[in-house]
C-alpha cells in the first residue's frame, strides 16, 4: 500500500507528543505555518490586533495615499502626537505625510487580545492541522535546533547511520546518508519557519486591511527555493538508500549482468530506482516493499512536484504568491496547492492525486525516507 498521510494511523495527542521532548517546548509550527506557542501553561495562536495598524506607518501612509481605509469600521479617527519610532519621518516621509492613528483600545474580548487560547486536540482534529517542528527555549527563532516531527505524529528519528561506519566497504554510504539527511532536516526546518513566516504576515495583512475574506499572499521567493530543496533532499536520500541495498543485497559486481546506479543504460538514463530494487534480489522483503512504497507514493512524483514549484514560483511578475484562508479556529493557514502526475510529468494542475500543499508532501516524503533508510541500516548491518 503507497505511503500516504491518508493511510498513516491517527497522530497522538499533542500532549503524548510533547512529554517526548526531552525539555519543554515553547512553540510547535504545524502544517499550513499555524503556530502554537505556550502561555502560562495554556496553548493558543497569534490573534488581531487593532494595534497592528499602527505599526506600519509606511504602508499606512500609502493606503491613505489612494484613499484606502486603514482603521476599524465606526471607528472615530484620532491624532496622536507624532513619534520618533513610528513617524514618517523615520521612515523618509514628509512631517505632513504622517496619517492620524486610532489609539489602541483596551481588549475586551477574544478577538482582541494579542494571543488566543486554543485546545490543539481540537484544532488538529477540526482543520486537519498536523505538527511539524517542536521548538524549545534552547531552540533558535529560526528553527535550528528544533525537534522534526514524523509524519505519523511521533518525534522523527534519524536513520543509525553509525552503524554503518564499523562497515568500511560502505563508509562512503554512510557518509553519502548523512549529508542528505542533515540537508532534509535543515530544509524541513527552514520550509516550515517560511510558512510561519507567511501565516503571520496573513494575520497582519488581514488586521490591517480589514480583511477578513484574505486569499492570496505575496512572499518571498526563499519560500519556494527551501520547498525545491526539501524535495532534492529527500530525492537523494531515498537515492543513497537504494545504492546501499544495491551494494549489500544486490550480489558482486562481477556477477551483475543489469545496469545499475553506477551503470548507464543504453539510452544515457539511469535505470528507474524500482528496477533497481527489484534487481538486488537478496533484498529482505519488508525493506524492498517499503522502498518501493515510498518510491511510488514519492519517489516517483518529486521531479513533477518540483517543476510545478518552480512553475508557480516564475507564474507571476511581481513575487511569487500562496494561498491563505483563515481556520474557524482562529490562526491562518498558508498552502502551496501543486499536482504532478505519475512519472514526474506535471499535470498543469489536477493531478492524479488532486492539489496537495508542496510542503506537506515534500515532509511526509522526508520522514517516509528516513524511516525506510532506517529499515535498511539495520537489515544490512544484521547481515554483516
Amino acid at each position: 500500500m503507497p505511503v500516504l498521510p491518508s493511510n498513516l494511523p491517527p497522530a497522538p495527542s499533542l500532549a503524548r507528543l510533547l512529554a517526548e521532548l526531552p525539555s519543554p517546548a515553547v512553540r510547535v509550527v504545524c502544517t499550513g505555518g499555524v503556530t502554537l506557542q505556550r502561555v502560562d501553561g495554556a496553548w493558543g495562536v497569534a490573534a488581531a490586533r487593532e494595534r497592528a495598524r499602527d505599526e506600519s506607518p509606511l504602508l499606512t501612509s500609502a493606503m491613505r495615499a489612494l484613499g484606502l481605509r486603514t482603521t476599524p469600521p465606526n471607528a472615530a479617527p484620532a491624532v496622536r502626537p507624532p513619534d520618533a519610532g513610528l513617524s514618517g519621518a523615520a521612515w523618509g516621509l514628509p512631517p505632513e505625510s504622517e496619517p492620524p492613528i486610532v489609539p489602541t483600545p483596551a481588549p475586551t474580548s477574544g478577538a482582541g487580545h494579542a494571543w488566543q487560547p486554543v485546545d490543539p486536540d481540537a484544532l488538529a482534529r477540526e482543520a486537519g492541522v498536523r505538527a511539524v517542528v517542536l521548538l524549545t527555549d534552547a531552540a533558535d527563532p529560526t528553527g535550528e535546533g528544533g525537534h522534526l516531527v514524523s509524519a505519523a505524529g511521533t518525534l522523527a528519528w534519524r536513520p543509525p547511520l553509525q552503524q554503518l561506519g564499523d562497515l568500511p566497504s560502505l563508509g562512503a554510504h554512510a557518509l553519502r546518508l548523512r549529508f542528505a539527511v542533515d540537508a532534509a532536516e535543515q530544509r524541513a526546518v527552514a520550509a516550515a519557519m517560511r510558512y510561519a513566516r507567511a501565516a503571520d504576515a496573513a494575520r497582519q495583512a488581514a488586521a490591517l486591511l480589514d480583511a477578513s475574506e484574505l486569499t492570496t499572499l505575496a512572499v518571498a521567493p526563499a519560500l519556494f527555493v527551501e520547498l525545491d530543496a526539501l524535495f532534492a533532499a529527500a530525492s537523494e536520500t531515498l537515492e543513497g538508500v537504494t545504492r546501499l541495498v544495491e551494494d549489500a543485497f544486490g550480489g558482486s559486481r562481477a556477477r551483475r549482468t543489469a545496469p545499475t546506479a553506477r551503470e548507464r543504460s543504453p539510452q544515457g538514463r539511469r535505470a528507474a530506482l524500482d528496477a533497481r530494487l527489484l534487481r538486488a534480489r537478496g533484498t529482505p522483503p519488508e525493506v524492498r516493499d517499503l522502498l518501493l512504497a515510498v518510491w511510488d507514493a514519492h519517489g516517483a512524483l518529486a521531479a513533477g512536484h518540483r517543476r510545478a514549484i518552480r512553475r508557480a514560483a516564475a507564474a507571476e511578475l511581481g513575487p511569487p504568491t500562496v494561498r491563505v484562508h483563515r481556520l474557524a479556529e482562529g490562526p491562518w493557514s498558508v498552502a502551496l496547492p501543486i499536482g504532478a502526475e505519475s512519472g514526474g510529468r506535471d499535470a498543469g494542475g489536477a493531478g492524479r492525486r488532486g492539489r496537495q500543499d508542496a510542503f506537506a508532501l515534500g515532509w511526509t516524503f522526508a520522514t517516509e525516507t528516513w524511516r525506510a533508510a532506517t529499515l535498511a541500516i539495520y537489515a544490512v548491518t544484521s547481515e554483516r
